[in-house]
């Protein structure tokens, strides 16, 4: 940009970085985020800071993505937790994802998102249970996510919608449903 005296927008950087993201090219990503500010004067809006966190996510530095939503100068909105909750599920952080969960619930509450990537992030660990038990949680009062007793949900089976309850779901049944709340 700077070879050619390109003017780049918001925009422009929020492309690059999210492109680098994809491609896991964190050193670069992080690079242009910081140049924003010490090369072209602008301060970093929240769709930039929203690309830094995937960036980061995505690529394993899920301590340094949460330091960033702590520390940027917006308040964080769901879409930034969902980035760091979807790191967490990518790279297997069970404690970082509840606690991007509830930040998420505070949020939202009533966000089948926060319930879907956690129990992803518990499945992929292992916790059939635990992971099945969220999928078919009811939405909290407490705003935390906890499960709750078994209720009916519609599973898709190759066409057939039998109703049936998450108590007993064995992993071999749990990674063959698509689950419609």
């Amino acid at each position: 940009m700077k070879l050619v005296d390109l003017k780049p927008s918001q925009a422009t950087f929020v492309s690059i970085i999210s492109a680098c993201s994809h491609m896991g090219l964190v050193d670069q990503g992080h690079a242009l985020f910081k140049s924003m500010t010490l090369d072209y004067g602008m301060e970093p809006s929240p769709d930039s800071f929203g690309s830094l966190v995937d960036l980061l996510s995505r690529n394993g530095l899920l301590q340094d993505a949460k330091h960033i939503i702590e520390a940027m100068p917006f308040k964080p909105w769901p879409a930034i937790w969902r980035s760091l909750l979807n790191g967490c599920r990518i790279h297997g952080d069970r404690e970082l994802g509840e606690w991007a969960a509830r930040k998420l619930c505070l949020l939202v509450l009533q966000n089948d998102a926060a319930y879907i990537l956690l129990s992803k992030v518990y499945s992929e660990d292992g916790d059939w249970e635990g992971a099945a038990k969220l999928l078919f949680t009811t939405t909290p009062t407490d705003a935390h996510p906890t499960p709750s007793t078994p209720s009916p949900t519609t599973i898709a089976i190759d066409a057939v919608l039998p109703h049936v309850t998450a108590a007993g779901l064995t992993q071999a049944a749990f990674s063959l449903f698509h689950c419609h709340r």
